[in-house]
């Protein structure tokens, strides 16, 4: 009886999943041009496409949002450990972000940065970094993971983590969110609280859409010390400058915008030869402060005991999940083959 209850249940959450992926791809094809001139709109929309159906779900079966996605509370101190493993994991996500779009288009900080030059910062963070911090996290590692969780732990940690970077959409997103989903699913287990997940993802895109901003204001105020530099006959000043930030006669939105293609233009032997050594070292660290975070918990033998073999479990992947999966995939390749032609 309980096993028959189990799979019924995972069942019902993977028909929630292909729901919310049909739903996105068919959003994409609906005639919303006129949306382009309201990027804030398309966010939010982007992020209820992501909470409707599990919120829904959710009414419909009563289950309780603190109970469900473990809304628990969290310690003062774990919390900042939680911020310093956000930073030491950045460089990991910067060189898989990187490897990926060797391969692939990065269509997102383009809109991102464009986004940026309209709106106002606090607007930015509340779109960018509040909401999907609360959304994203709510039904990924809040909703999917724990009810996979109680079928099978560690299976749920990268399930979770496929599907979270598989509803992004694009083949780059998709490479650097699934490792995400997957060391977030890990840190609720290190810390017992969604809470800690919520505060670094809105950490890792909160940092993002700053640096956005400082950029080029940084750039502007090189190039007034520039100039300077080159009226006094400073060349050495001067020189050190442009070796360091390159055409000083560009404005800050122009350089952004260069650097951005520059990044693009990589080759995979210049992406590991800037990425690979910070990302390993910051990786290690990262390990150190996560397993710190979960002695402290008391819950570090617990995330240990999540790779343990557990026997007569139920199968997590069912038929709507994988045509689920099949539908996600095929677009991923389509907006991917859409970006690449010529405009």
């Amino acid at each position: 009886m309980e096993e028959t209850r189990e799979k019924d249940r995972i069942g019902a959450v993977n028909i929630v999943f292909l729901i919310t992926i049909l739903v996105s791809v068919v959003m994409s094809f609906l005639p919303l041009g006129f949306l382009d001139a309201y990027p804030a709109v398309q966010i939010v929309i982007s992020q209820l496409i992501l909470a409707v159906p599990v919120a829904v779900y959710m009414a419909k079966e009563r289950m309780s949002y603190r109970e469900t996605v473990q809304l628990n509370p969290v310690k003062l101190m774990d919390l900042l450990l939680v911020l310093v493993f956000g930073v030491l994991l950045q460089p990991v996500l910067t060189l898989i972000n990187a490897i990926s779009m060797v391969f692939s288009t990065n269509s997102t900080n383009t809109f991102l940065f464009e986004f940026s030059q309209t709106m106002p910062l606090p607007v930015m963070l509340l779109l960018v970094a509040v909401l999907p911090c609360v959304c994203e996290e709510s039904v990924y590692r809040g909703f999917f993971y724990q009810q996979y969780k109680k079928a099978h732990p560690w299976k749920a940690v990268l399930l979770s983590g496929f599907l979270f970077g598989l509803m992004h959409g694009n083949l780059n997103q998709f490479c650097y969110a699934t490792v995400m989903g997957i060391v977030f699913a890990l840190l609720i287990e290190a810390t017992g609280s969604i809470l800690s997940t919520m505060l670094i993802h809105f950490a890792i895109n909160g940092f993002s859409v700053v640096m956005m901003y400082l950029y080029p204001l940084l750039y502007d105020a090189l190039k007034m010390f520039y100039q300077m530099a080159t009226e006094s006959g400073d060349t050495a000043t001067a020189d050190m400058i442009t070796s360091s930030m390159g055409d000083m006669t560009l404005s800050g939105t122009e350089w952004m915008e260069q650097t951005m293609n520059m990044a693009v233009e990589l080759k995979l032997a210049d992406v590991l030869y800037v990425y690979l050594l910070p990302a390993v070292g910051s990786g290690v660290l990262a390990y150190w402060v996560f397993r710190t975070i979960a002695i402290r918990t008391g819950r570090w033998e617990h995330v240990r005991a999540l790779f343990g073999k557990r026997e007569g479990t139920r199968p997590l992947v069912t038929i709507p999940l994988m045509v689920a999966i099949a539908v996600g995939v095929v677009f991923m390749f389509f907006v991917e083959l859409l970006m690449r032609l010529p405009r």
